[in-house]
């Protein structure tokens, strides 16, 4: 069976906290379960302003929104990328990370390899200092670029969510902002720093990467497949290319949520 047929474990979403109850009114709901986590994760982060991720301490910040803070405080923050990153890490890997958030996994990375083997871009500017404080209070500095990347050197338009998650270069969700943002060509970046290891979580905007991308020496790439923003057919695409590369997936490391993403880890 080729990769673009093979079939993945298929996981619900992640939930955590209280839920309220499914016979009222859907507006209402809404809002008792918005103000619910907003005064959980309020009281729980005076409590708890820094947790620990798989070794990554972090900030529970109050600059982050609180879907991003209980995600953080109940431990499932980036929580599969992580599991799969520690099981197929080498000593010998150099890491790209390509969407860094606020900055976990290349400071996860930095830590198990040194910092002078990862480097992460992110398109969002205003999560630079964010990634720092990460980066500080773990006491590495991975290469940081704060550039989004693509097929030649530019800007790029950007849609900046309140969940920085839900941000892309792709989809604009509902009261984003659309800001300009530096590019980098992928292809330069990669000869430059000759990653071993891809990661890239970046809301449907790895379609264009990976219509561009000279897979070069990268073996082994944690990826997240939007297909809510890219569609069956755009993601099936994806999957022919990365087949066509020589890499196949791991289905211990590999799931899907049907019609939301694919979470894959691929290797040849």
């Amino acid at each position: 069976m080729s990769f673009e047929q093979e079939a993945l474990i298929i996981r619900p979403p992640t939930r955590s906290g209280w839920r309220v109850p499914t016979w009222m009114p859907a507006p209402i709901r809404w809002r008792i379960s918005w103000w619910s986590q907003h005064v959980r994760v309020g009281i729980e982060s005076r409590f708890r302003p820094v947790v620990e991720l798989n070794g990554v301490k972090v900030n529970v910040s109050r600059q982050l929104s609180d879907n991003i803070r209980a995600a953080l405080l109940d431990g499932y923050y980036e929580s599969d990328e992580l599991h799969c990153i520690e099981n197929k890490l080498s000593a010998d890997d150099r890491v790209m990370e390509i969407g860094a958030g606020i900055g976990v996994i290349s400071t996860f990375c930095a830590l198990k390899l040194g910092a002078g083997r990862v480097v992460a871009y992110e398109a969002n500017p205003y999560l630079e200092p964010i990634i720092r404080s990460t980066y500080a209070l773990n006491q590495v500095a991975p290469e940081l670029h704060i550039a989004a990347l693509g097929d030649q050197d530019g800007e790029s338009e950007f849609h900046v969510a309140n969940d920085m998650w839900e941000s892309s270069t792709e989809r604009k969700p509902n009261r984003s902002t659309a800001i300009k943002v530096k590019r980098k060509a992928i292809n330069r970046e990669n000869i430059r720093f000759d990653p071993t290891f891809l990661v890239m979580d970046i809301e449907g905007g790895e379609y264009a990467i990976f219509k561009q991308i000279d897979f070069h020496n990268i073996r082994k790439m944690s990826l997240e497949l939007h297909t809510d923003i890219l569609g069956a057919e755009r993601i099936g695409e994806i999957r022919r290319i990365i087949h066509d590369a020589g890499f196949r997936a791991d289905p211990r490391l590999s799931f899907q949520m049907p019609g939301v993403k694919e979470i894959l880890f691929v290797q040849r």
